[in-house]
């Protein structure tokens, strides 16, 4: 019997908790398509940016010191090529069926805002894994670095978050396609990893402190904006571009999640199913929304078509697993196959 790739096998994990948070965080980002009521959308509208810190964390964990365009292969590997293979099936079965042309599937492809699948937040994934070896090159000893150092570099933080806000606010250079794929993703989400990759080298009582000043600068900028429109506004209005707002209301929650999570050692964290929703994250992420669909014709109560769309998911990619688990080959292309279809 293979144990390399039994889907049931755990690996023994050193950070086990950021198991437990990436599958909250797909918990979190899998609620946002089911038409949850509004308190249930505004407590789960950290998820991205909690995602991304996630990712930081662990690429700053995972640290092999390897070249840069091996390491961009990876990614691709290991994000684009699994989308692209689920698109290409979505994109067989509605032909098959006359919903969508090859054609209106090409933006969904191209990892589009807006188009089927929900697939333009890998796209988000692949441009902010671009910058993270020079992010944690730059961090690798932040640790050592003394006060005046860190002040300085935080003032240089908040001045680039306030130039971006005004950027946002001013102009609309958000609707110029590759400055929002690109700077409007990478200054933003660039803030949130660095701040991914400080949550796991600062004292916990940072970690709190972190959570304290980023909920009131959200509560300010909540009242600020109830001034300007007259309602209350939940900060996911403000996730696309993402402003102020959303972010510091999201890393309040994501340091919140570490202060109370990131020195513990839960047996909650090494169960497996925890840990199986974690291993296969993108793959239980991209058929949610194959699943979405078939689950909106039978019901549209958002608690019933939660539950439905994820154990569909997870049902889906553990079918998907066992069958690739059956697969024995020495073959480097054939292993490398097997990965992709893994997750």
């Amino acid at each position: 019997m293979n144990l390399e790739n039994n889907p049931l096998i755990i690996e023994k994990k050193t950070y086990p908790y950021l198991d437990f948070f990436k599958a909250l965080g797909l918990f979190c980002v899998i609620l946002a398509h089911v038409n949850a009521p509004k308190a249930i959308s505004f407590i789960r509208s950290f998820d991205v940016p909690f995602l991304v810190m996630i990712s930081a964390t662990l690429a700053f964990l995972n640290d092999k010191n390897e070249k840069y365009f091996s390491y961009v292969w990876k990614r691709v590997k290991r994000l684009l090529f699994p989308t692209w293979i689920y698109l290409t099936f979505c994109t067989f079965v509605f032909v098959l069926l006359k919903i969508k042309t090859p054609i209106e599937m090409l933006p969904a492809f191209l990892l589009q805002k807006y188009q089927f699948g929900f697939v333009w937040i890998i796209g988000l994934y692949f441009v902010i894994a671009l910058i993270i070896p020079f992010l944690r090159k730059m961090l690798a000893n932040w640790h050592e670095w003394n006060m005046i150092k860190k002040s300085v570099f935080t003032i240089l933080l908040i001045g680039v978050g306030i130039i971006f806000e005004l950027i946002c606010a001013k102009t609309n250079l958000y609707s110029h396609k590759i400055l929002e794929y690109t700077f409007f993703y990478i200054i933003p989400y660039g803030i949130v990893s660095i701040l991914g990759i400080i949550a796991i080298k600062v004292q916990w009582k940072w970690l709190f402190i972190f959570s304290i000043i980023f909920l009131i600068f959200a509560f300010i900028d909540g009242i600020i904006i109830y001034n300007l429109y007259g309602i209350w506004i939940m900060p996911n209005s403000y996730n696309q571009p993402a402003r102020f707002y959303y972010l510091t209301f999201s890393l309040s929650v994501g340091f919140s999640l570490y202060a109370l999570f990131r020195d513990k050692n839960f047996n909650f964290f090494e169960n497996p199913i925890i840990v199986f929703l974690s291993r296969h994250s993108l793959w239980i992420y991209l058929w949610h929304s194959f699943t979405n669909v078939i689950v909106y014709k039978f019901t549209k109560i958002w608690y019933l078509s939660y539950i439905m769309t994820l154990t569909l998911s997870c049902l889906i990619v553990f079918i998907q697993n066992s069958l690739i688990s059956c697969i024995h080959s020495e073959n480097k292309t054939i292993k490398e196959i097997i990965k992709i279809f893994r997750g």
